[in-house]
């Protein structure tokens, strides 16, 4: 074999050696991104579970809202009729009481939602700074 045959065999086996290196780096990143996709998953999960409670906090309020209505209706007619009695003071001290939970809830509500759409933006971020860098 002369040195042009040695240097071309070489370089033969240099390539591929550097073809197995890719496939193996191929591998690893298809793997990768399958864990990535994986903790998108998880993402959209978390993402749904918090409409739901959104959606369930909604219609609390909304329940909420219904029972004020008809407190204040009751009291309105009590009012008029000059009997405001001890049954209507204690439903006021119950929905009052209500209230203050729901407040609690909702202020609870704000902080996670708050933190989730910081995280989620933040993410936004740096993805579309990795994707204008390339």
């Amino acid at each position: 074999m002369d040195i042009k045959q040695l240097m071309m065999q070489k370089e033969y086996q240099s390539w591929d050696s550097d073809l197995q290196m890719w496939s193996r780096d191929l591998r690893l990143w298809e793997e990768e991104i399958e864990v990535l996709d994986n903790i998108l998953g998880f993402i959209n999960e978390a993402l749904t579970y918090h409409e739901a409670l959104l959606m369930n906090h909604l219609r609390t309020l909304i329940e909420h809202r219904n029972r004020l209505n008809q407190h204040e209706l009751a009291l309105k007619d009590k009012n008029e009729r000059n009997s405001l009695g001890q049954d209507i003071i204690d439903d006021h001290r119950s929905e009052a009481d209500n209230h203050l939970v729901y407040q609690h809830n909702h202020e609870k509500y704000k902080e996670y939602h708050h933190k989730v759409m910081a995280l989620t933006k933040g993410l936004e971020k740096a993805i579309e700074r990795f994707y204008h860098v390339q």
